[in-house]
């Protein structure tokens, strides 16, 4: 069972989305990377990393990982996560 990353996507909701990481990819917080939504593909920004665990339905991989580098500090990302609250915004 593989990890699973949370990750936030441009859309106008209070959540998050979880992905299943592939074997082939090394994700942490802060991360910017390529999944599937819907009929489309987006980009989100890895939130967290939760281990693998059991679920009632299957989660998407992530497709593609965009840099090799975090694009954003743990800092950073704390930052955002209280601005969002603040400001009552979705974090995506």
């Amino acid at each position: 069972m593989p990890a699973i990353a949370r990750i936030a996507l441009p859309r106008p909701v209070r959540q998050f989305f979880d992905y299943a990481i592939p074997d082939s990819l090394t994700l942490q917080p802060g991360h910017r990377v390529q999944v599937p939504f819907g009929h489309q593909s987006l980009t989100g920004l890895v939130m967290e990393i939760l281990p693998p665990g059991q679920r009632d339905y299957p989660l998407k991989p992530v497709s593609a990982l965009l840099e090799e580098r975090p694009a954003l500090p743990a800092e950073t990302l704390k930052l955002l996560l209280w601005a969002a609250r603040y400001y009552q915004h979705p974090p995506g």
